[in-house]
């Protein structure tokens, strides 16, 4: 048996909270403490199977082999391989019978903070751009680069994400049209937004490319892992 947890859910629970504009969060080891009160409603939301596993607690994953990584990019933490099947713990007493096994939740805003993560990286690689002597960039381009403000990045990012939603939905609109891969999508998307806000010329191809790719890199909040791993031990994952 699995449970879906999405916003109904986390408002069946008690919390209102939100850390994300797009996902609904609660704080994964507040979970733990409420799910048993809202197990009767959160009974409405079983699904299929988990997908756990992007994050990971460095000390539950020593000397573990890692997955290869689907993508050019080198993984920034480790991805264990489960070596035994994840043994629950015994005594918990929920109002579901029989007692869920699994969980399905989202993991994009609830367990990864990606605002902070895309707007930090799309600061520090245009004032790496600046402040390099190989770089050379046109004068109107280097003042409007210069003058960014990290609320204008912020700004820049949302259209960015927004973009996203934009092209899945013309995707489900549209099926007969040409299947282009997501991180294809946030090149193209990427390259509009910095014609749209006249920053061409910042980046060249390959660091555009490789800026692209920042969603692949996302960073966790900081109870996110402690949370993930907290759950491992009372439900399976796959």
């Amino acid at each position: 048996m699995c449970l879906k947890i999405s916003a109904a859910t986390t408002r069946a629970a008690g919390h209102t909270d939100c850390r994300d504009r797009d996902a609904p969060f609660i704080p994964l080891v507040v979970f733990l403490q409420r799910c048993i009160s809202a197990a009767p409603l959160l009974f409405r939301y079983a699904l299929a199977f988990p997908i756990l596993g992007t994050l990971t607690y460095p000390p539950l994953m020593a000397g573990l082999p890692l997955r290869p990584v689907q993508n050019d990019l080198t993984s920034p933490t480790p991805v264990p391989v489960p070596r035994t099947p994840p043994k629950l713990i015994s005594g918990i007493t929920m109002a579901l019978k029989p007692t869920p096994r699994a969980l399905l939740f989202d993991v994009f805003g609830t367990c990864v903070d990606w605002r902070t993560t895309v707007v930090g990286e799309l600061h520090a690689q245009s004032h790496a751009v600046l402040n390099s002597a190989a770089a050379s960039l046109a004068s109107r381009v280097r003042l409007l680069a210069s003058d960014m403000t990290m609320d204008q990045w912020a700004m820049f990012a949302q259209q960015w994400r927004d973009s996203y939603k934009q092209f899945t939905r013309q995707s489900a609109a549209d099926p007969a049209s040409s299947w282009i891969s997501i991180d294809e999508h946030h090149l193209r998307s990427l390259r509009v937004l910095i014609a749209e806000w006249k920053l061409e010329g910042l980046w060249d191809d390959q660091q555009l490319r490789q800026l692209s790719l920042v969603w692949h890199r996302l960073e966790p909040w900081a109870d996110s892992a402690m949370g993930v791993a907290l759950l491992n031990r009372l439900f399976c994952k796959s």
